[in-house]
């Protein structure tokens, strides 16, 4: 939980001075991640007690943000369970906003 917060801190100082005609910024970056772990969090069990930790996370060029990691959360029976995630988004600059879709998730 310590690392989400210092995620959302670092994201949150980033907005401040962001671009959003620029899909690859460090900011759009902090979207991605974000956008990301909600895209996983509707596929695990649990999710209000997940704990997210990235592995990577690239911009593969024309907006598109490729992010891994795992989550770990608790079966239904309150057992430890570690979900795997890769996940594609789509980012496209819509003159002073972004819009974001998600092109592809795996989760196991």
């Amino acid at each position: 939980m310590k690392r989400a917060a210092g995620i959302l801190a670092a994201m949150l100082a980033l907005v401040a001075c962001d671009d959003p005609s620029d899909c690859t910024s460090n900011a759009a970056m902090g979207y991605a991640i974000v956008f990301a772990e909600d895209a996983v969090k509707r596929r695990i069990p649990n999710p209000h007690v997940a704990d997210f930790d990235l592995s990577t996370w690239k911009h593969a060029g024309d907006g598109l943000w490729q992010i891994t990691g795992h989550a770990d959360t608790k079966n239904v029976f309150g057992g430890p369970v570690r979900a795997y995630y890769s996940v594609s988004i789509q980012c496209r600059s819509l003159g002073d906003r972004r819009s974001w879709t998600l092109e592809g998730i795996t989760v196991r």
